[in-house]
């Protein structure tokens, strides 16, 4: 996905980097509930997590609609992406420990 951004029209490696990475934070959750701590996840929590981090992807290239406004402070992007990046684990994280029990 990050790839094709790139070739999309944007000229920084940066934003595919910014692309892949978010979009693979939907793994750290699952990992760290799922492996580390031993929880059963549900299908559902797993999905909420995913559509979360490809959400926010789309996102990051369009910071300008007027929704995320409200969202994204006034600021560089760096900033703004790590305010995403932050959204993306807290309702991953979330949904994962709401969907999961005890194995």
């Amino acid at each position: 996905m990050g790839l094709l951004f790139t070739l999309w029209g944007n000229a920084t490696l940066f934003d595919a980097v910014a692309v892949s990475g978010t979009a693979s934070m939907f793994l750290d959750p699952i990992l760290i509930i799922g492996l580390i701590v031993g929880r059963t996840i549900n299908i559902w929590a797993y999905l909420v997590a995913f559509f979360t981090a490809v959400m926010s992807t789309l996102a990051y290239f369009d910071r300008a609609w007027t929704w995320l406004e409200f969202i994204l402070l006034e600021g560089h992007k760096y900033e703004q992406l790590l305010i995403i990046c932050i959204g993306v684990l807290a309702i991953g994280f979330k949904a994962v420990l709401a969907g999961s029990q005890r194995a």
